[in-house]
């Protein structure tokens, strides 16, 4: 399963706390920089190719935070928004494998929410949180990807699918994933957090 880590954000939210633009990843928490943390977990958990898409700001910053890990970067010139960043990571010939494990850098996974490798059996899957912060994707009882801002049910963490289950230039996830079902798994309390807010 290869990895893609979405980090070409400009963390508009969390500019109003002084973090300059596109250097959310690169915020330090248990003494481990975010986007570097993901990298280690992404190689203990899928052995596919590891890509990264980064923006112009951050791109030698967190190129340097993950050189342990070499992976491929894929910069994302204009902020055309989440999916069309992974629109450029998919787009990549050198994708070794059909299943994608697909983790946003602004996320701290204190415990990896499933156990061992992962494997064709774990797509699609969907790690969720009862929340009804504004900033994380609702998702309904089915695990559909929905418009309905008042489900408390909202997209937290790893997220895992086949790369057919993808529509490409699509402007938001609910596009993105039309008519896609989800096996949703709950994360228990402070096992995945959002980073993207300020505290």
């Amino acid at each position: 399963m290869d990895t893609v880590i979405l980090a070409a954000g400009e963390n508009v939210r969390l500019q109003a706390a002084g973090i300059p633009p596109g250097k959310k990843p690169l915020l330090y928490r248990d003494g481990e920089v975010l986007v570097r943390r993901l990298c280690r977990q992404a190689r203990e958990h899928a052995d596919g190719q590891l890509t990264i898409v980064v923006s112009p700001r951050n791109a030698e910053d967190i190129a340097f935070a993950t050189d342990p890990y070499n992976p491929r970067m894929v910069v994302q010139t204009t902020a055309y928004g989440p999916t069309h960043a992974l629109d450029l990571a998919l787009d990549l010939r050198a994708m070794s494998s059909n299943g994608v494990l697909l983790l946003m850098a602004d996320n701290y996974i204190k415990e990896w929410p499933f156990p061992g490798q992962l494997t064709s059996a774990d797509w699609p899957k969907l790690s969720v949180v009862a929340s009804n912060d504004p900033a994380l994707h609702p998702i309904d009882g089915e695990g559909f990807f929905t418009d309905d801002r008042d489900s408390l049910i909202r997209w937290l963490g790893p997220l895992t699918f086949h790369r057919d289950m993808y529509t490409p230039e699509s402007k938001s996830w609910l596009e993105a994933f039309d008519n896609i079902a989800f096996d949703l798994h709950t994360v228990l309390p402070g096992q995945v957090e959002d980073m993207g807010v300020p505290s």
